[in-house]
């Protein structure tokens, strides 16, 4: 449902996660003030939400999202998005989002709240050619709630340090597969050092358990006290 328009700024709204957030998308000509889109943006982000999502062409240059150059307008935009507390989720390495007879850049921007970008991933530029001198920018959504899955944790000082470097040598003896998918590389590598932990954390003894069923020292403190 539509619910806010201007001349550079239209959103709507979508229930994401059972959560009402606000999708905006923008557009700041060149030419004109980038002050003004930001003011109707600000006024936009007063419409109720539960999140929000920000995407936009603001001819704006700054390294924070990709390039070396950076411009007052650029600047201007970084403030603002600090200011509501927004993240910026470009990859600095991508490529640039507008590549035309102009020029190359990187003037394509995505924003979200805190809360909302930590459910995106995979955000990249397309290199699929499009109708414009601008690429298409991508990325995905949890459906649901992200899991949170419980990481073991160990402290190295309980370790068995011979055990752990035999451990960590047969977990590792192998050289990383090369992969494309940097992600699970890393997410293989660290479940083999957790494993490898696993196999040098020394087994737990069993508590020895006193004849008067395990209240000895209470007991003990009572009849000395009991003899002075």
């Amino acid at each position: 449902m539509k619910v806010y328009s201007s001349n550079n700024v239209v959103a709507i709204t979508a229930v994401i996660q059972d959560k009402k957030t606000l999708i905006v998308s923008v557009y700041c000509p060149p030419l004109e003030d980038l002050e003004d889109t930001l003011a109707d943006l600000e006024e936009c982000l007063c419409y109720p939400n539960e999140g929000v999502i920000i995407m936009g062409d603001f001819n704006d240059k700054h390294p924070v999202w990709g390039g070396s150059t950076e411009d007052d307008r650029g600047i201007l935009l970084l403030e603002f998005a600090l200011a509501k507390g927004l993240a910026i989720l470009n990859n600095q390495d991508s490529p640039p989002t507008f590549d035309g007879s102009t020029g190359r850049s990187w003037v394509d921007i995505t924003l979200a709240d805190p809360a909302t970008a930590s459910n995106i991933f995979k955000w990249e530029v397309d290199a699929e050619p499009t109708c414009s001198d601008h690429r298409s920018i991508s990325f995905s959504m949890y459906a649901s709630k992200r899991p949170v899955h419980k990481t073991n944790r160990f402290r190295l000082q309980n370790l068995d340090p011979v055990a752990l470097k035999q451990a960590l040598k047969d977990q590792l003896q192998g050289q990383l597969p090369q992969q494309d998918n940097l992600e699970k590389e890393a997410d293989n590598c660290i479940h083999k050092i957790l494993e490898a932990c696993k196999c040098s954390k020394p087994a737990k003894q069993p508590l020895k358990k006193s004849k008067d069923g395990g209240q000895g020292t209470w007991r003990s403190f009572e009849a000395k006290s009991a003899m002075l």
